[in-house]
């Protein structure tokens, strides 16, 4: 089942309790959706505590509902009060990202998503001329080359301002993007 709005709750530094509280509910009543708390490590750290003391309570006092939580954070999960406070309870998995990336399924995935309108061009090796070949394609198709940089220590929120104010070109159709992702840190 692909996501719906309703099961994802990206945080932000003034996120309130009653807003993570009715995500919680919303998480443990609904029937076997999966829902997704993105950048938990912006949540004060009371509301953190606040978030783990209720899960712990719903699931010692209603054991019948169950939880499905992905937590995608960037920040080391062993830092993450949130995290921990969920070990406690011994019902977390912890999968990172290089565990998930698999290149050739991630490239399907990519373009059952976008069909004939995407290509990934990777290499473990620098100076191989990508991002060259890359802006020739798109120069080729007639189309303005727009090119996003992420790596490092990268700031999700820039991120996707940065994708907000690119999209109408986008849906135009008369640009493309090259999304150049090097190590991130």
């Amino acid at each position: 089942m692909q996501p719906q709005m309703k099961h994802l709750f990206y945080c932000t530094p003034t996120t309130t309790w009653i807003e993570i509280r009715a995500f919680v509910y919303r998480c443990f009543y609904s029937k076997q959706s999966l829902h997704q708390l993105i950048r938990p490590e912006l949540l004060s750290l009371s509301i953190q505590d606040q978030f783990t003391r209720l899960i712990r309570d719903l699931i010692n006092n209603d054991s019948k509902h169950s939880l499905l939580l992905s937590i995608v954070t960037t920040a080391p999960t062993e830092q993450l009060q949130l995290v921990n406070g969920l070990r406690v309870l011994k019902i977390d998995q912890t999968i990172a990202d290089h565990e998930l990336l698999d290149e050739e399924k991630l490239e399907n995935e990519i373009k059952k998503l976008i069909g004939k309108n995407c290509e990934m061009v990777t290499s473990n090796t620098v100076g191989l001329g990508k991002s060259t070949y890359i802006r020739d394609k798109i120069e080729g198709i007639k189309k303005e080359y727009i090119k996003l940089t992420i790596y490092g220590k990268f700031d999700i929120d820039t991120i996707i301002e940065k994708l907000i104010q690119i999209t109408p070109k986008l849906l135009s159709s008369q640009a493309a993007i090259h999304l150049d992702i090097g190590i991130i840190d």
